[in-house]
């Protein structure tokens, strides 16, 4: 009678025992998974000759050489369905780009040159507005072999200086707004940029060669100046 006794606890034991181990086991080869926050950032193309954001996701926010591949890149096949394009091209057209503080210096490739010089504009815009969507970036500075150079501004003009988004405000428009709408600035349809100077060379300055002579002049209500009669 003690003997079965005996065997009985030591079945309930072993029973016990392999229990036991079996959870252990589970427990060991448990895996977590662990998501990464997915972060929200903006990029910039172009429709209708203006400047548009459009919202891209990414596991962490895109350093600033990630951001002008993703220009580089151009729009998904849903942006370009939605009339999206970049005025960057096919080419490489950025060397580089350093952070200074900040201070973003954008090192054009000479290939920049070969854009259409209405799009040099919108490209140049294009960067900007993407870099300086960065809480970090507030400026950007372009180099040609790392040689500052002039850069047309949304309104035409050309600058030495650093540019930033307050650049371009002409070119902007809001997401759901048509390619004639009124802009951020209040100034109504596209500012359009194919009679702005292109991007200069480390040695030469360009004119403005969209500039129209004294007697095609615009008068200040809009209308060309007509010819006095005798």
């Amino acid at each position: 009678m003690n003997r079965s006794v005996v065997r009985r606890a030591l079945a309930v034991v072993a029973v016990a025992g392999l229990l036991a181990v079996g959870c252990g086991v589970g427990a060991a080869s448990g895996t977590t998974t662990t998501f990464a926050a997915l972060t929200q950032y903006r990029l910039f193309f172009v429709r209708s000759g203006a400047l548009f954001e459009v919202s891209r996701t990414s596991a962490g926010t895109p350093d600033p050489s990630s951001l002008i591949d993703s220009l580089a890149q151009g729009p998904t096949t849903a942006e370009s369905l939605g009339g999206f394009r970049s005025a960057l091209g096919t080419a490489i057209v950025v060397s580089s780009v350093r952070l200074n503080g900040a201070l973003a210096q954008v090192d054009l490739a000479r290939s920049f040159a070969d854009i259409p010089r209405g799009d040099q504009t919108l490209a140049i815009g294009q960067i900007t507005l993407t870099l300086t969507d960065r809480p970090d970036i507030l400026r950007v500075q372009f180099t040609m072999a790392n040689v500052t150079i002039d850069v047309p501004k949304g309104n035409g003009s050309l600058t030495h200086e650093p540019v930033g988004a307050d650049d371009f405000r002409e070119l902007v428009r809001l997401p759901n707004t048509a390619s004639g709408a009124t802009g951020p600035s209040g100034a109504s349809g596209a500012t359009g940029p194919s009679g702005a100077s292109g991007v200069v060379g480390p040695s030469g300055a360009t004119g403005p060669s969209g500039a129209s002579g004294p007697s095609g002049a615009t008068g200040p209500s809009g209308a060309s100046g007509a010819p006095a009669t005798g």
